[in-house]
């Protein structure tokens, strides 16, 4: 949310912020592997999509629906449904096309989710390779990411014009998804051991890292800009200080709190991800905070509004989703129930 937050904001004024938060895509999809692994089950292809289907899919296809009749319509529902029946394929084609065309989102957030669910595809394949050829896999996958990213890299400066017709980010999010396969509980306890002793010095080799990368960011007028190799660095470096704070004392639990605040950002981030750039565009339509609009008024001039408008899109989208997901898990129970009295009717 953080970098999807600031990129309308003045570059000069919150740059630090998205060079900060560089490391949040990467890291959930390492996590997500980490996750898949630690299931500890054997695969069943069956249970596992049902589960993306309901937790994933859908609602993703419910907010880029909202979404696209928000930004392309309005809320205009008729002029929607003609459009559909001219065009029956544009809005299906918009979901999955982040996957083949970097430059292209529905809203800039979504990219995310196509890309995710396509690792999720190649999943049974990758978990085949990552159990039976670890390293040769990981070192396959990474130094084909780094190659690929430095022909992105390139095109940025204009040093090369090649077309691939594809995300280039694909094959670096599936090298840390591989990653995250990888890492068992032997292997993430000891992992978790060191970065806890060495947190320190990783959050001082980070700061250093940020302030390189808004070096470069504000040299060439680009924003957060980083080559392949630093920027994997960069995110490795996160995970690990993400790790050692993560870590409670030997000999002590992680405390009640914690426990609570991990369990309802487990449940409510996904849905907040959805809707938060939603939220801050409503806000900036609906609400006097529609003055500080970057796209309505000189940015460099407004920033104490834009960030008055951040923090309420974070605080109403947190809001919001809680009572979504919380009213979904309500209606479900309620819907299974009188499920259950009807069969047992007909019975």
């Amino acid at each position: 949310m953080w970098a999807n937050l600031t990129i309308p904001l003045s570059v000069n004024s919150t740059l630090w912020l998205r060079c900060l938060s560089g490391y949040n895509v990467p890291t959930y999809i390492l996590i997500s592997g980490i996750g898949l692994e630690l299931g500890g089950k054997a695969l069943n292809l069956r249970t596992f999509w049902k589960s993306r289907l309901l937790t994933i899919i859908l609602p993703y296809i419910f907010w880029c629906l909202v979404t696209y009749i928000y930004l392309y319509f309005n809320w205009d529902i008729k002029q929607f449904l003609s459009y559909q029946a001219a065009h029956p394929t544009d809005f299906v084609y918009s979901l999955v096309r982040p996957i083949f065309d970097s430059s292209y989102q529905l809203d800039w957030h979504f990219y995310f989710v196509p890309l995710i669910l396509l690792l999720y595809l190649v999943y049974p394949l990758l978990r085949k390779a990552v159990k039976r050829f670890t390293s040769q896999t990981l070192i396959i996958l990474f130094a084909f990411s780094v190659v690929i990213g430095y022909i992105g890299y390139m095109q940025i400066f204009g040093i090369t014009t090649i077309v691939t017709g594809f995300n280039l980010g694909v094959f670096s999010s599936m090298f840390m998804f591989s990653l995250g396969l990888s890492l068992n509980r032997e292997r993430l306890t000891l992992i978790f051991t060191v970065a806890r002793k060495i947190r320190v010095p990783l959050c001082v080799l980070a700061a250093v890292m940020v302030l390189l990368q808004m070096y470069l960011g504000y040299s060439i007028g680009l924003g957060s800009i980083g080559d392949p190799i630093s920027s994997a660095l960069y995110v490795l470096v996160m995970c690990l200080i993400i790790c050692g704070f993560a870590t409670p004392k030997e000999g002590k639990q992680q405390s009640a709190a914690a426990r609570r605040f991990y369990s309802f950002v487990a449940k409510h981030s996904f849905t907040t991800y959805l809707i938060h750039l939603l939220v801050l565009r409503l806000l900036w339509q609906h609400t006097p905070l529609g003055a500080y609009s970057p796209f309505t008024r000189n940015p460099e001039a407004s920033q104490a509004g834009q960030w008055v408008a951040y923090f309420a899109t974070i605080i109403i989208s947190v809001t919001v989703a809680a009572l979504i997901d919380n009213g979904r898990k309500l209606l479900s129970k309620l819907l299974r129930k009188a499920f259950l009295r009807g069969s047992a009717k007909v019975r």
